[in-house]
C-alpha cells in the first residue's frame, strides 16, 4: 500500500505532536536519553491465532481490540523499559485506527507514549 506524500508528511507531523502531548522528552533534551520506542502491531484476532499460519504463537491467544490486551502490552513494555510504542496504522477506516485511540487512552493515562508507524 502506498501512502501520498501529503498523508506521509502529515502521519510524521501527526507523530512528533503525539509524543509531545504524552511526555515523551526530545533526545536533544540536555541530560536526557533517548525514548525506547517498540513497534506495535495491533491487527491481531480471534482467527489470527492458527498454528498452520505461525510459527509461533503467545501463550495467551488475543484480540488487539481488546482495551485489557493494550493495558496488559503497556505494562509489559513498561517493566521491560520500554517508553512508547509505535503502533502500525493503516489509516482511517482500518481496525488500527480504532486500537490506535484505544492506545491513546491508555498511553496518556499512566505515563507511556504512542505513536504511529506508516508502512
Amino acid at each position: 500500500m502506498r501512502i501520498p506524500f501529503r498523508a506521509a508528511a502529515l502521519g510524521c507531523a501527526l507523530a512528533g505532536l503525539l509524543l509531545g502531548a504524552v511526555g515523551v522528552s526530545s533526545p536533544a533534551s540536555a541530560g536526557s536519553q533517548p525514548p525506547v520506542i517498540a513497534l506495535y502491531y495491533a491487527w491481531f484476532d480471534q482467527n489470527s491465532w492458527n498454528p498452520a499460519g505461525l510459527s509461533d504463537l503467545p501463550a495467551s491467544p488475543y484480540r488487539s481490540a481488546d482495551r485489557s490486551t493494550v493495558e496488559r502490552h503497556v505494562g509489559q513494555a513498561k517493566s521491560a523499559g520500554i517508553d512508547v510504542f509505535a503502533l502500525n496504522w493503516w489509516g482511517p477506516g482500518n481496525p488500527t485506527d480504532d486500537n490506535l485511540k484505544t492506545l491513546l487512552d491508555v498511553a496518556g493515562g499512566s505515563g507511556f507514549g504512542a505513536t504511529i508507524d506508516f508502512d
